[in-house]
């Protein structure tokens, strides 16, 4: 049981950004790219430092969902802000770049990184 839990952890994330994807668009024209994603870095941060303090596999389970919200929407108001910034001259450079840090940072930092590990000198994880 617990397996089959902890297994849901990361699909929850990654579920809750596809559902999220598509509303980026409106809350850009809402809130406005900068708002948008200053927003969504604060809930995927405050997801992923409740993830840290999880008590148990569903409250990991909950807060993964919450972080996924943010996460879904940091890349689309990202993007908007990008191709803004860059102007026409610089764009697909700029998108380029972009597209190759996207494609490097997951690798590097696997996620959650900051989840399950209220370790006390490698004690492991209290639940």
């Amino acid at each position: 049981m617990a397996s089959a839990l902890l297994s849901s952890s990361p699909g929850s994330r990654d579920l809750t950004m596809t559902a999220i994807t598509p509303l980026s668009g409106w809350l850009l024209d809402r809130l406005g790219g900068r708002a948008t994603w200053m927003c969504a870095l604060a809930v995927c941060l405050g997801g992923s430092v409740l993830c840290g303090l999880a008590w148990d596999l569903p409250s990991l389970i909950g807060f993964r969902v919450f972080q996924g919200l943010g996460a879904g929407l940091i890349i689309p108001a990202l993007m908007t802000l990008l191709t803004q910034a860059a102007g026409q001259q610089r764009l697909m450079t700029a998108r380029g770049s972009f597209s190759l840090l996207v494609q490097i940072g997951p690798s590097s930092v696997r996620s959650p990184a900051v989840c399950c590990c209220r370790t006390r000198a490698g004690a492991g994880c209290s639940w």
